[in-house]
Protein backbone atom coordinates (compact mmCIF):
# COMPACT_ATOMS: atom_id res chain seq x y z
CA UNK A 1 0.00 0.00 0.00
CA UNK A 2 2.91 2.55 0.72
CA UNK A 3 4.08 2.01 -2.92
CA UNK A 4 0.75 2.15 -4.94
CA UNK A 5 1.49 4.97 -6.71
CA UNK A 6 4.58 3.68 -8.01
CA UNK A 7 3.09 0.57 -9.18
CA UNK A 8 1.59 0.95 -12.52
CA UNK A 9 -0.94 -1.49 -13.95
CA UNK A 10 0.03 -4.12 -16.25
CA UNK A 11 -0.96 -2.91 -19.88
CA UNK A 12 -2.96 -5.17 -21.72
CA UNK A 13 -2.25 -6.41 -25.38
CA UNK A 14 -5.39 -5.10 -27.75
CA UNK A 15 -5.18 -8.83 -28.80
CA UNK A 16 -5.85 -10.14 -24.51
CA UNK A 17 -8.50 -7.09 -24.03
CA UNK A 18 -10.21 -9.17 -27.34
CA UNK A 19 -9.87 -12.17 -25.60
CA UNK A 20 -11.47 -11.00 -22.78
CA UNK A 21 -14.17 -9.38 -24.32
CA UNK A 22 -15.32 -12.33 -26.06
CA UNK A 23 -15.28 -14.34 -22.99
CA UNK A 24 -17.36 -11.74 -21.01
CA UNK A 25 -19.54 -12.53 -24.24
CA UNK A 26 -19.71 -16.19 -24.60
CA UNK A 27 -20.61 -16.22 -20.61
CA UNK A 28 -23.41 -14.09 -21.29
CA UNK A 29 -24.97 -16.44 -24.20
CA UNK A 30 -24.54 -19.38 -22.62
CA UNK A 31 -26.53 -17.75 -19.69
CA UNK A 32 -29.03 -16.43 -21.74
CA UNK A 33 -29.44 -19.99 -23.97
CA UNK A 34 -29.60 -21.68 -20.39
CA UNK A 35 -32.43 -19.17 -19.58
CA UNK A 36 -34.59 -19.58 -22.58
CA UNK A 37 -34.08 -23.89 -22.48
CA UNK A 38 -35.72 -22.90 -19.00
CA UNK A 39 -38.43 -20.91 -20.74
CA UNK A 40 -39.06 -23.76 -23.05
CA UNK A 41 -39.14 -26.50 -20.38
CA UNK A 42 -41.99 -24.87 -18.38
CA UNK A 43 -43.82 -23.96 -21.24
CA UNK A 44 -43.80 -27.88 -22.38
CA UNK A 45 -43.75 -28.69 -18.77
CA UNK A 46 -47.92 -27.24 -18.72
CA UNK A 47 -48.67 -28.58 -22.70
CA UNK A 48 -46.92 -31.95 -22.47
CA UNK A 49 -46.38 -32.65 -18.51
CA UNK A 50 -45.06 -36.08 -19.79
CA UNK A 51 -42.52 -35.32 -22.72
CA UNK A 52 -39.68 -34.64 -20.54
CA UNK A 53 -39.90 -38.12 -18.89
CA UNK A 54 -40.07 -39.70 -22.32
CA UNK A 55 -37.50 -38.24 -24.31
CA UNK A 56 -34.94 -35.67 -24.82
CA UNK A 57 -36.48 -32.09 -25.12
CA UNK A 58 -33.95 -30.42 -26.99
CA UNK A 59 -33.08 -32.96 -29.90
CA UNK A 60 -33.22 -32.89 -33.50
CA UNK A 61 -36.37 -34.96 -34.26
CA UNK A 62 -38.24 -33.55 -30.91
CA UNK A 63 -37.55 -29.86 -32.33
CA UNK A 64 -39.09 -30.88 -35.48
CA UNK A 65 -42.15 -32.69 -33.95
CA UNK A 66 -43.31 -29.69 -31.65
CA UNK A 67 -42.24 -27.55 -34.94
CA UNK A 68 -45.04 -29.47 -36.32
CA UNK A 69 -46.80 -30.05 -33.36
CA UNK A 70 -47.25 -27.48 -30.98
CA UNK A 71 -49.94 -28.76 -29.45
CA UNK A 72 -51.68 -31.49 -27.69
CA UNK A 73 -54.67 -30.31 -29.47
CA UNK A 74 -52.74 -30.85 -33.03
CA UNK A 75 -51.20 -34.26 -31.81
CA UNK A 76 -54.95 -35.69 -30.82
CA UNK A 77 -56.56 -34.54 -34.45
CA UNK A 78 -53.43 -35.89 -36.60
CA UNK A 79 -53.35 -39.17 -37.92
CA UNK A 80 -51.20 -41.72 -36.74
CA UNK A 81 -49.29 -41.93 -39.76
CA UNK A 82 -48.21 -38.14 -39.54
CA UNK A 83 -47.67 -38.28 -36.35
CA UNK A 84 -44.97 -41.11 -36.67
CA UNK A 85 -43.74 -39.89 -39.89
CA UNK A 86 -42.71 -36.48 -38.30
CA UNK A 87 -40.87 -38.59 -35.27
CA UNK A 88 -38.97 -40.46 -38.00
CA UNK A 89 -37.07 -37.28 -39.22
Amino acid sequence: MIHRDTISPIALSQDVQDLRDLARERESLTVLIASMKNDIKKILQSTFPELESVCEVFSETMLQFLREFPSARLIQAAPPRRIGKALCH
